[in-house]
């Protein structure tokens, strides 16, 4: 629980996702595995609270897209087994050569090892076997910051 508590608390982090999901105009969750399931709820959480057009690929089969359908998307790519790690980012590296923008959400072990992304999203490690658990919190809470309702209580506390 507290791993997942910190990684809610990013509130930085989380609130520059929900900044690339509201400047999105199109966001496709990805990840290999077990990372692609948590992406496919990942795609249904974000269109159910924020009705933003969020859709799931398998992070294999994203890379024989079109050109045009990932040069206007937003890849959301979601990646916690290390040993899936050099073939997601052999492919996120050609996703990005193709015009996607590509943002990563990873345990901060992982994150050492990815050195020539930007994007990068990263919360505190927990056993490896559960660090989905807090990579769909950071993801939900971002959801929730994006939503426009959510602004509105923002911008009411503000003033």
């Amino acid at each position: 629980p507290g791993k997942v508590s910190s990684a809610i608390k990013a509130s930085a982090a989380l609130n520059a996702l929900a900044d690339i999901f509201e400047g999105s105009e199109k966001i496709i969750f990805s990840g290999l595995c077990a990372d692609y399931a948590l992406s496919v709820e990942a795609a249904k959480k974000l269109r159910d609270i924020t009705n933003f057009n969020a859709l799931s690929l398998n992070l294999a089969e994203a890379e024989n897209e079109s050109e045009g359908f990932i040069k206007s998307s937003n890849v959301i790519a979601i990646i916690t087994n290390r040993e899936l790690l050099p073939k997601a980012l052999r492919i996120l590296r050609r996703l990005r050569a193709r015009g996607a923008a590509v943002t990563i959400i990873t345990s901060a072990n992982i994150e050492e090892e990815i050195s020539d992304f930007e994007g990068v999203i990263s919360f505190s490690d927990s056993i490896p076997l559960f660090n989905w658990v807090s990579a769909a919190a950071c993801i939900y809470k971002a959801a929730v910051n994006a939503a426009p309702e959510s602004k509105d209580a923002q911008e009411q506390r503000a003033v």
